[in-house]
């Protein structure tokens, strides 16, 4: 009710309480004395959350989580002592939390509502994740299906009590038991996320369908530990999504190492090849060496998408413009897309509504690629931020207005669940225009259009008023 009286209402609370020196890395000197005289953060993790926090051969914890607080702690120069308690129980963590035995918690899938409920704080998102349900082939989903769940992953069970209602559940220790039932009929369905897939659904014959939703994933820490909270809050838009990627593709990587006998497993008759043509020594070096390539190219593939939209994400994007800069095409495009009021519509009609936006901007820019296929030699869309969107491309100007057009007919034609319209801003150049320019200034051109566009939207939007 707040939020719809008041829009501005959340984003006030953000910027006074949690945002308000997010680029800055002095901590107050109350801040650092309470850290001086609080001494040993103790962190505790969900344990073997791969990649983003997970108990390593050494005994020790690992992933993406643990990469971000490390940075944190670096760059706000604490040299105070962490030390991180491994978790199979969901609750008994949180219970932890609450009564002191640990400092802060990761990672946590709760709303902001169901923290407070519990008396925590949540840092803002650290990352979102997309899910996927994991089936038969062939196998439809009913009333009846049996959904799997491993003990230790708690979003699982969260994500299937919320958008599967009413659908019986059956616990399993790990994740390849898991995947044992749904293969046998043990279990007819399961909720998993990309990580995942990559590291146990490799060369599988199951169905993995995308689902619309999505898990964020953040750090709850004890409110009585303000300053603690301040600092994790900052840490993530601090270190960037790039970073945030990198590490949980090195982590994925890391904790799939495959035996011969996997190998030999999904890969039969490529080995009895192998195996005519040498030794058994070079059999076991070559189909190691080409699994663990298939491996590392999937787990490429997974950092480089943005799990909310399935669009390639800013590190793809990054990477395609500096290869780009190297090829320097005379037809190269670029396009830069902004979404109108998505602010308006996540305070006033929830943060549903604003996702349902950036997932429609998201399936134009799918829906013109499709289009353009067999026509132009490049096109490609990329989510480079919350509601920033960039489209790479080779193409005329013929071609270029034909496709500006066919994003005008789809935002013309589109009403939403949530929201009744849609309305981006837009920003182009062309190398044609600007043959002299680089990659990187016809981007900056695009997006000082773009920003132009978006000054009128709303100069016309207050004029109408």
């Amino acid at each position: 009710m707040i939020s719809t009286y008041i829009p501005d209402y959340k984003a006030n609370l953000k910027e006074k309480y949690i945002l308000k020196n997010s680029q800055s890395l002095i901590l107050s000197s109350e801040e650092r004395a309470w850290f001086k005289q609080h001494g040993t953060i103790r962190i505790g993790f969900m344990d073997k959350m791969v990649p983003f926090i997970s108990t390593g051969p050494d005994g020790h914890a690992r992933g993406m989580f643990k990469d971000l607080i490390n940075y944190g702690f670096k760059k706000f120069n604490l040299n105070v002592p962490v030390t991180y308690v491994p978790y199979q129980d969901m609750q008994q963590l949180i219970n932890d939390l609450q009564e002191h035995k640990i400092d802060a918690a990761i990672p946590i899938y709760d709303t902001q509502w169901e923290a407070e409920n519990k008396h925590i704080l949540l840092t803002p998102n650290v990352v979102r994740m997309k899910m996927y349900v994991l089936s038969r082939n062939g196998a439809p989903l009913n009333q009846d299906t049996l959904f799997a769940v491993v003990k230790s992953l708690p979003p699982q069970e969260r994500y299937i009590r919320q958008f599967f209602p009413g659908h019986k559940i059956k616990y399993f220790e790990s994740p390849e038991a898991l995947i044992e039932a749904v293969k046998n009929g043990d279990a007819g369905a399961a909720v998993v996320d990309p990580y995942f897939i990559s590291l146990y659904i490799q060369n599988s014959d199951l169905q993995v369908t995308s689902l619309e939703d999505s898990e964020d994933l953040t750090i709850a820490v004890n409110p009585d530990n303000h300053p603690l909270f301040l600092t994790m809050s900052r840490m993530g838009e601090l270190w960037g999504d790039s970073n945030i990627a990198d590490s949980l593709l090195k982590h994925t990587d890391e904790a799939f190492t495959p035996g011969f006998a996997y190998y030999v497993q999904h890969n039969y008759g490529k080995v009895i090849v192998i195996a005519i043509i040498g030794t058994g020594v070079l059999t076991a070096l070559v189909g190691t060496i080409i699994f663990r390539n298939r491996q590392k190219e999937a787990a490429e593939r997974m950092a480089s998408i943005d799990f909310l939209t399935g669009l390639p994400n800013r590190r793809a994007y990054e990477e395609k413009l500096l290869e780009e800069e190297h090829v320097h095409s005379e037809q190269f495009a670029v396009a830069v897309f902004d979404i109108n009021g998505l602010k308006k519509a996540n305070d006033t009609l929830g943060h549903v509504a604003g996702d349902e936006l950036i997932k429609t901007m998201a399936k134009f820019l799918m829906n013109l690629k499709d289009e353009s296929k067999e026509k132009l030699p490049f096109f490609q869309g990329y989510r480079v931020g919350g509601d920033e969107f960039v489209a790479l491309m080779q193409v005329d100007d013929r071609q270029r207005l034909l496709l500006h057009q066919s994003l005008l007919d789809q935002m013309n034609n589109w009403k939403g669940a949530l929201n009744p319209c849609i309305s981006v801003s837009v920003g182009v150049s062309s190398r044609s225009e600007f043959p002299d320019s680089s990659s990187n200034e016809l981007v900056r051109i695009a997006d000082n259009r773009m920003y132009q566009d978006k000054l009128n939207y709303y100069r016309s939007a207050e004029e109408k008023k």
